[in-house]
Formats: C-alpha cells, sequence, structure tokens
C-alpha cells in the first residue's frame, strides 16, 4: 500500500479515500492535504463565507420558492403540484376547518396551505392554514384520538 504525507501537517496516511478527499484533477486522483486539515480549512473560511452563502441561498429560494416546496411536498406526502392544486381548488383556496385564508408570512410572502396527514398512516385530509394545523399538531391528534379534541370543546364550552 502506497504512502502518502500531507503537504499541511506532514502525517504520512495510507494513499486511500479514507485519509484524502478525493479531487479529479490532481493526477493520483486525491488531494494534497488530509481530510483532517480539510476540514480546518473549511471551518475557519465558514465565518468569512456565511453572508455571502446565505444571500445567495435566500436569493434561490425567492426564484425557484414554489419549485422547492412543490419538490417537498412531492418528497413528503407523495403529493405532486398538480393534486395540491386540485385539492385547493377543491377548498375554494381556505383553510379546511376554519374556512379563512391563510394569513402567515414567511419571507414577506404569504405562506401556502400546510398539508394535514395522518402521521400513523401517512394518509392526507386537506389543507389547513397554519393556525389550525398547529392546533391540530399540539393536540396531537393522531396519538390520542378524537377523545382529546372532545375533551378540549369541552373544557372551553364549560368554562365559558
Amino acid at each position: 500500500m502506497k504512502i502518502k504525507a500531507c503537504t499541511k501537517c506532514k502525517t504520512e496516511y495510507p494513499l486511500t479515500a479514507e485519509y484524502f478527499f478525493r479531487d479529479r484533477v490532481r493526477s493520483g486522483g486525491l488531494r494534497s492535504n488530509c481530510k483532517g486539515c480539510c476540514k480546518k480549512d473549511a471551518r475557519k473560511r465558514a465565518p468569512r463565507n456565511r453572508k455571502k452563502k446565505n444571500s445567495r441561498a435566500r436569493g434561490y429560494r425567492l426564484l425557484y420558492g414554489d419549485k422547492i416546496r412543490g419538490r417537498t411536498r412531492d418528497r413528503k406526502h407523495n403529493l405532486t403540484t398538480g393534486q395540491y392544486d386540485k385539492m385547493l381548488r377543491g377548498q375554494n383556496g381556505v383553510c379546511a376547518i376554519c374556512g379563512e385564508l391563510e394569513i402567515t408570512k414567511q419571507n414577506d410572502r404569504l405562506r401556502a396551505l400546510s398539508v394535514d396527514h395522518n402521521h400513523s398512516t401517512g394518509k392526507i385530509r386537506g389543507l389547513l392554514c397554519n393556525k389550525c394545523n398547529s392546533a391540530i399538531g399540539n393536540l396531537c391528534v393522531d396519538d390520542h384520538g378524537i377523545e382529546l379534541l372532545c375533551s378540549a370543546i369541552s373544557y372551553i364550552k364549560n368554562s365559558s
């Protein structure tokens, strides 16, 4: 097995991808610095590049936010953008519980209605505003069933 010395720390390691990051440009196919030195350098550079990186990511999200949200919905709920739009039209663009439009803003834009689903089965129930979705999530309707929701309703009625 060939041995290679890191050009930064001068420590000798076996010439494998376990100790050196791959680099297609180099003749040996591996970087000249060991993985440990590369990681230290990256940690030093990170604070200087953070603003630039965040600015670039923010710009990308503004340009392609709908595309990103569509991919996330598809991955998490197996729901395409077309299916989401069909559900939204079926609910007249409002929350399935309160019947209101979404009012919560995120990055100066109105949020899309959230996909409400049963966490145990994955079955999609409908589209909810952030307020109603949070309320159902905090009541853990999936875990305790409808009893907890009924208990909350009777509590509110009795305390009025």
